[in-house]
Protein backbone atom coordinates (compact mmCIF):
# COMPACT_ATOMS: atom_id res chain seq x y z
CA UNK A 1 0.00 0.00 0.00
CA UNK A 2 2.95 2.31 0.69
CA UNK A 3 4.18 1.80 -2.88
CA UNK A 4 0.81 2.98 -4.16
CA UNK A 5 0.94 6.08 -1.97
CA UNK A 6 4.44 6.87 -3.22
CA UNK A 7 3.24 6.47 -6.79
CA UNK A 8 0.46 9.01 -6.25
CA UNK A 9 2.99 11.47 -4.83
CA UNK A 10 5.01 11.54 -8.08
CA UNK A 11 2.80 13.49 -10.53
CA UNK A 12 5.37 13.73 -13.32
CA UNK A 13 5.91 9.97 -13.39
CA UNK A 14 2.19 9.18 -13.28
CA UNK A 15 1.43 11.65 -16.06
CA UNK A 16 4.22 10.38 -18.30
CA UNK A 17 3.28 6.72 -17.90
CA UNK A 18 -0.44 7.42 -18.28
CA UNK A 19 -0.03 9.39 -21.51
CA UNK A 20 1.93 6.57 -23.12
CA UNK A 21 -0.62 3.97 -22.06
CA UNK A 22 -3.51 6.10 -23.35
CA UNK A 23 -1.80 6.59 -26.70
CA UNK A 24 -1.36 2.85 -27.09
CA UNK A 25 -4.99 2.31 -26.09
CA UNK A 26 -6.24 4.84 -28.66
CA UNK A 27 -4.30 3.22 -31.50
CA UNK A 28 -5.30 -0.25 -30.37
CA UNK A 29 -8.99 0.65 -30.10
CA UNK A 30 -9.04 2.20 -33.57
CA UNK A 31 -7.31 -0.77 -35.21
CA UNK A 32 -9.44 -3.28 -33.33
CA UNK A 33 -12.64 -1.46 -34.24
CA UNK A 34 -11.80 -1.48 -37.94
CA UNK A 35 -10.79 -5.12 -37.76
CA UNK A 36 -13.97 -6.42 -36.16
CA UNK A 37 -16.09 -4.24 -38.43
CA UNK A 38 -14.54 -5.89 -41.48
CA UNK A 39 -14.41 -9.38 -39.92
CA UNK A 40 -17.26 -9.67 -37.37
CA UNK A 41 -16.63 -13.35 -36.54
CA UNK A 42 -13.05 -14.30 -35.80
CA UNK A 43 -11.84 -17.85 -35.27
CA UNK A 44 -9.83 -16.76 -32.24
CA UNK A 45 -12.91 -15.19 -30.65
CA UNK A 46 -14.92 -18.32 -31.28
CA UNK A 47 -12.22 -20.57 -29.81
CA UNK A 48 -11.89 -18.44 -26.66
CA UNK A 49 -15.65 -18.31 -26.07
CA UNK A 50 -16.05 -22.05 -26.55
CA UNK A 51 -13.16 -22.74 -24.20
CA UNK A 52 -14.58 -20.49 -21.47
CA UNK A 53 -18.07 -21.96 -21.84
CA UNK A 54 -16.69 -25.43 -21.19
CA UNK A 55 -16.29 -24.42 -17.53
CA UNK A 56 -19.10 -26.47 -16.07
CA UNK A 57 -19.46 -26.23 -12.25
CA UNK A 58 -23.08 -25.53 -11.31
CA UNK A 59 -22.14 -22.41 -9.37
CA UNK A 60 -20.21 -20.80 -12.22
CA UNK A 61 -23.14 -19.51 -14.29
CA UNK A 62 -24.84 -17.78 -11.31
CA UNK A 63 -21.47 -16.27 -10.37
CA UNK A 64 -20.95 -14.90 -13.88
CA UNK A 65 -24.51 -13.53 -13.95
CA UNK A 66 -23.91 -11.83 -10.59
CA UNK A 67 -20.70 -10.25 -11.82
CA UNK A 68 -22.51 -8.83 -14.86
CA UNK A 69 -25.44 -7.65 -12.74
CA UNK A 70 -23.65 -4.42 -11.83
CA UNK A 71 -23.54 -3.49 -15.51
CA UNK A 72 -27.29 -3.85 -16.07
CA UNK A 73 -28.44 -0.39 -17.27
CA UNK A 74 -30.69 0.44 -14.32
CA UNK A 75 -28.25 -1.02 -11.80
CA UNK A 76 -25.33 0.88 -13.35
CA UNK A 77 -27.28 4.15 -13.26
CA UNK A 78 -28.42 3.57 -9.69
CA UNK A 79 -24.90 2.71 -8.52
CA UNK A 80 -23.48 5.89 -10.05
CA UNK A 81 -26.11 8.03 -8.33
CA UNK A 82 -25.69 6.22 -4.99
CA UNK A 83 -21.91 6.57 -5.15
CA UNK A 84 -22.26 10.30 -5.89
CA UNK A 85 -24.66 10.72 -2.96
CA UNK A 86 -22.31 8.82 -0.65
CA UNK A 87 -19.37 11.01 -1.64
CA UNK A 88 -21.48 14.13 -1.18
CA UNK A 89 -22.78 12.97 2.22
CA UNK A 90 -19.21 12.51 3.49
CA UNK A 91 -18.25 15.95 2.13
CA UNK A 92 -16.32 14.68 -0.91
CA UNK A 93 -18.15 16.99 -3.27
CA UNK A 94 -15.49 16.99 -5.98
CA UNK A 95 -15.52 13.19 -6.03
CA UNK A 96 -19.33 13.21 -6.18
CA UNK A 97 -19.22 15.41 -9.26
CA UNK A 98 -16.60 13.39 -11.09
CA UNK A 99 -18.20 10.00 -10.45
CA UNK A 100 -21.23 11.31 -12.34
CA UNK A 101 -19.03 11.54 -15.44
CA UNK A 102 -19.42 7.77 -15.69
CA UNK A 103 -22.70 8.58 -17.43
CA UNK A 104 -20.67 10.35 -20.13
CA UNK A 105 -18.43 7.30 -20.49
CA UNK A 106 -21.46 5.05 -20.88
CA UNK A 107 -22.80 7.37 -23.55
CA UNK A 108 -19.60 7.20 -25.57
CA UNK A 109 -19.87 3.42 -25.54
CA UNK A 110 -23.20 3.64 -27.33
CA UNK A 111 -21.63 5.86 -30.00
CA UNK A 112 -18.74 3.44 -30.50
CA UNK A 113 -21.16 0.54 -30.84
CA UNK A 114 -23.09 2.36 -33.54
CA UNK A 115 -19.90 3.31 -35.38
CA UNK A 116 -18.48 -0.22 -35.47
CA UNK A 117 -21.86 -1.99 -35.83
CA UNK A 118 -20.61 -5.46 -34.96
CA UNK A 119 -23.30 -8.13 -34.45
CA UNK A 120 -23.59 -9.97 -31.15
CA UNK A 121 -22.57 -13.63 -30.81
CA UNK A 122 -25.38 -15.90 -32.01
CA UNK A 123 -26.77 -19.13 -30.60
CA UNK A 124 -25.54 -20.96 -33.70
CA UNK A 125 -21.94 -20.27 -32.64
CA UNK A 126 -21.97 -20.18 -28.83
CA UNK A 127 -24.37 -20.67 -25.94
CA UNK A 128 -26.15 -17.37 -25.35
CA UNK A 129 -27.34 -16.97 -21.74
CA UNK A 130 -27.97 -13.22 -22.00
CA UNK A 131 -29.48 -11.86 -25.18
CA UNK A 132 -28.97 -8.26 -26.29
CA UNK A 133 -30.04 -6.42 -29.41
CA UNK A 134 -27.53 -3.57 -29.52
CA UNK A 135 -24.17 -3.89 -31.34
CA UNK A 136 -21.41 -5.86 -29.69
CA UNK A 137 -18.20 -3.81 -29.88
CA UNK A 138 -16.93 -2.61 -27.47
CA UNK A 139 -18.37 -4.27 -24.38
CA UNK A 140 -20.43 -1.73 -22.46
CA UNK A 141 -20.16 -3.71 -19.23
CA UNK A 142 -16.37 -3.81 -19.38
CA UNK A 143 -16.07 -0.13 -20.27
CA UNK A 144 -18.45 0.84 -17.46
CA UNK A 145 -16.61 -1.29 -14.90
CA UNK A 146 -13.22 0.15 -15.83
CA UNK A 147 -14.46 3.74 -15.57
CA UNK A 148 -16.78 3.44 -12.56
CA UNK A 149 -14.98 0.93 -10.37
CA UNK A 150 -11.59 2.13 -11.60
CA UNK A 151 -12.36 5.69 -10.52
CA UNK A 152 -13.64 4.52 -7.14
CA UNK A 153 -10.51 2.42 -6.59
CA UNK A 154 -8.03 5.14 -7.54
CA UNK A 155 -9.78 7.89 -5.58
CA UNK A 156 -10.15 5.82 -2.42
CA UNK A 157 -6.50 4.79 -2.58
CA UNK A 158 -5.40 8.39 -3.06
CA UNK A 159 -7.32 9.87 -0.11
CA UNK A 160 -4.99 9.80 2.91
CA UNK A 161 -7.76 10.04 5.51
CA UNK A 162 -9.36 6.74 4.47
CA UNK A 163 -8.25 3.77 6.56
CA UNK A 164 -5.94 1.07 5.24
CA UNK A 165 -8.61 -1.60 5.80
CA UNK A 166 -11.18 0.22 3.67
CA UNK A 167 -8.60 0.79 0.96
CA UNK A 168 -7.73 -2.91 0.83
CA UNK A 169 -11.35 -4.10 0.82
CA UNK A 170 -12.47 -1.59 -1.79
CA UNK A 171 -9.47 -2.35 -4.01
CA UNK A 172 -10.12 -6.09 -3.95
CA UNK A 173 -13.80 -5.55 -4.71
CA UNK A 174 -13.31 -3.04 -7.52
CA UNK A 175 -10.34 -4.73 -9.19
CA UNK A 176 -11.99 -8.13 -8.82
CA UNK A 177 -15.09 -6.96 -10.70
CA UNK A 178 -13.00 -5.26 -13.39
CA UNK A 179 -11.13 -8.52 -13.97
CA UNK A 180 -14.06 -10.95 -13.71
CA UNK A 181 -16.46 -9.01 -15.95
CA UNK A 182 -14.39 -9.99 -18.98
CA UNK A 183 -14.89 -13.69 -18.30
CA UNK A 184 -18.52 -13.08 -17.41
CA UNK A 185 -19.41 -11.40 -20.71
CA UNK A 186 -17.83 -14.17 -22.77
CA UNK A 187 -19.22 -17.00 -20.66
CA UNK A 188 -22.75 -15.60 -20.91
CA UNK A 189 -22.43 -15.40 -24.69
CA UNK A 190 -22.97 -11.64 -24.73
CA UNK A 191 -19.59 -10.67 -26.19
CA UNK A 192 -16.53 -11.89 -28.02
CA UNK A 193 -13.03 -11.61 -26.55
CA UNK A 194 -12.24 -8.71 -28.89
CA UNK A 195 -15.36 -6.89 -27.63
CA UNK A 196 -14.02 -7.28 -24.12
CA UNK A 197 -10.58 -6.04 -25.15
CA UNK A 198 -12.20 -3.06 -26.85
CA UNK A 199 -14.11 -2.32 -23.65
CA UNK A 200 -10.92 -2.31 -21.63
CA UNK A 201 -9.16 -0.02 -24.10
CA UNK A 202 -12.05 2.46 -24.31
CA UNK A 203 -12.53 2.30 -20.55
CA UNK A 204 -8.90 3.05 -19.76
CA UNK A 205 -8.90 6.00 -22.17
CA UNK A 206 -11.99 7.55 -20.58
CA UNK A 207 -10.81 6.76 -17.06
CA UNK A 208 -7.56 8.58 -17.77
CA UNK A 209 -9.44 11.63 -19.06
CA UNK A 210 -11.62 11.78 -15.95
CA UNK A 211 -8.71 11.22 -13.55
CA UNK A 212 -6.56 13.76 -15.40
CA UNK A 213 -9.02 16.58 -14.76
CA UNK A 214 -9.89 15.29 -11.29
CA UNK A 215 -6.30 15.32 -10.06
CA UNK A 216 -5.43 18.46 -11.99
CA UNK A 217 -7.97 20.34 -9.88
CA UNK A 218 -6.89 18.66 -6.67
CA UNK A 219 -3.29 19.82 -7.05
CA UNK A 220 -4.40 23.37 -6.33
CA UNK A 221 -5.45 22.48 -2.80
CA UNK A 222 -3.81 19.08 -2.12
CA UNK A 223 -0.48 19.05 -3.98
CA UNK A 224 1.02 16.38 -1.77
CA UNK A 225 -1.54 13.69 -2.56
CA UNK A 226 -2.34 14.36 -6.22
CA UNK A 227 -0.50 12.38 -8.91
Amino acid sequence: MRLISDFFERPELVSKVARKIVLVCCVGLALLGVGVHLFPVLNLDLAISQEIQEISPGWFEPLMATVSFFGTPWVAAASIILAALAFFFFSYRREALFILLTFFADGTNSLLKLAVARPRPTASLVAVFQKASDPSFPSGHVEHYVVFFGFLCVVILSLPEISRRIKIISSIFCLGLIALVSVSRMYLGAHWATDVLGGYLAGFILLWVILHFYFQGRTETEPKHAP
